[in-house]
């Protein structure tokens, strides 16, 4: 099995056209999502113990 996680800022009116240029880039959402998965690899890499994909109950 492949593990993954997503990050994304959605579509926009210019996703996958012609038009989609760097020009077009929201640069503080790209800012923004790469701080998120700086710090989502960051608390990964400092667990004690590998995540798991089994579902686990809290309370």
């Amino acid at each position: 099995m492949i593990r993954f996680l997503l990050f994304s800022t959605s579509e926009h009116d210019d996703y996958h056209q012609r038009t989609d240029t760097i020009a077009t880039l929201d640069r503080q959402a790209l800012s923004r999502t790469a701080a998120c998965i700086h710090r989502t690899v960051l608390a990964i890499d400092a667990r004690d113990r590998r995540l798991s994909a089994e579902a686990t109950a809290t309370a």
